[in-house]
């Protein structure tokens, strides 16, 4: 994800504006829960058995409203990191000081306290940055199983970078160190990074068009029992049908970040994030801050914000992966998490055919169908664009 994005997603989850009410827990037995997207915690002082007692905040789309867990209890280290990713409802935090990596569900609404648990992985050496903090350098994170699940086979971390990748495994015979991939492609620096049930592999997905049978990516040893692959784009991703020549003109000028989900029966999607850049309110070449050498040198307010999606269905049996404007009865929720589709039928409060985003301080959704916005928030300035998805 590029810094642009990340500055538009900074103005997202910040200073939420929470709902009262004594609410202990969510969960209850035979409960389908709700998608929550995290906001940040409350530090409300020490905790009398250790650690620091915090109230949680959430923002819950089906309701359209923020909620409150009080008086959690969480360990004083994850109370010294940040969050780095999230994926399978587990939420990573990277320690800048030690680099140790810690993978809780601590921050899942929906997981019972008993479940609480907290895996601390090796510290990220040789991951150091002089520039800027080293967890605003990563990209995304993903879990090829839930890390607490009691299977024989092993859970594989992935932490993507700007220009790199890095892995962990967890099993039963312990932690494994990290296996750094320093210098990836230009191509794959801000690329997402998914864990495919369907394929059993780690996709990282590049930004610039890539086909199956040209310019090939060298392969990964990861060192883990997951491997590791870049998504081969079986033809050129298209534009929107049916828009003027202007409108077309702002999306080639638009910074375009290209995500993989998958939906619950396999389908795989690629989702572009067109993310507009402009100077005292009027749009300019994303490339325009290159010649600048970055926004803050250039004379004016840039602002980055995103403009529009469009999905592109994989169609393995035709060869290729056209825009769509009807997935049906999905709805996409993306963020900095690890992006993942649900049915809108699951969850009656849920808008088919939609991506749930955040963007500009505010959640909004995204209709496929007529190309329009929908605001659900006003502009809370969120920081922590992290969507959990529901478990049953």
């Amino acid at each position: 994800m590029s810094r642009l994005l990340q500055i538009g997603l900074a103005r997202s989850v910040r200073n939420a504006q929470c709902s009262g009410g004594g609410i202990r827990g969510f969960s209850s037995e035979g409960m389908v829960s709700s998608p929550y997207l995290l906001l940040p915690y409350e530090v409300m002082g020490d905790s009398p058995g250790g650690g620091k007692l915090v109230n949680l905040n959430f923002y819950d789309p089906t309701k359209k409203k923020t909620v409150r867990v009080p008086n959690q209890t969480i360990p004083e280290k994850l109370s010294k990191s940040s969050f780095i990713g999230s994926s399978r409802g587990w939420v990573g935090q990277l320690n800048t000081k030690d680099l140790t990596v810690h993978l809780t569900n601590m921050f899942n609404p929906m997981a019972a306290i008993s479940s609480h648990k907290v895996i601390s992985l090796p510290p990220l050496e040789p991951m150091r940055s002089s520039t800027r903090p080293l967890y605003k350098m990563i990209k995304g994170m993903s879990l090829s199983s839930p890390p607490d699940q009691e299977v024989p086979s092993s859970c594989t971390v992935a932490l993507k970078w700007e220009g790199s990748i890095s892995f962990c495994q967890l099993g039963r015979s312990g932690v494994s160190s990290w296996t750094h991939h320093l210098d990836l492609p230009c191509r794959l620096k801000d690329s997402g990074v998914l864990y495919s049930d369907k394929d059993s592999v780690i996709y990282i997905t590049p930004n610039t068009e890539l086909f199956s049978n040209t310019d090939p990516i060298p392969s990964f040893n990861t060192n883990c029992k997951t491997p590791l692959t870049h998504y081969h784009q079986l033809g050129p991703l298209t534009m929107p049908k049916n828009i003027s020549d202007t409108e077309y003109q702002l999306l080639q000028w638009c910074i375009r970040i290209n995500h993989l989900v998958q939906s619950p029966l396999g389908d795989s999607f690629v989702v572009r994030c067109f993310i507009q850049v402009s100077c005292d309110g009027k749009p300019i070449p994303f490339w325009e801050l290159a010649k600048d050498q970055g926004y803050k040198k250039r004379e004016g307010s840039v602002v980055a914000k995103i403009k529009t999606f469009t999905v592109h269905k994989r169609d393995e049996a035709k060869g290729c992966e056209p825009c769509t404007e009807d997935i049906g009865d999905l709805c996409i929720f993306f963020g900095m998490n690890e992006l993942f589709c649900l049915k809108a039928s699951t969850y009656p409060e849920l808008v088919p055919n939609s991506i749930y985003f955040i963007d500009a301080g505010s959640v909004y959704i995204f209709h496929l169908a007529t190309q329009t916005y929908t605001q659900l928030t006003n502009p809370n300035h969120l920081t922590v664009p992290y969507w959990l998805p529901p478990t049953v």
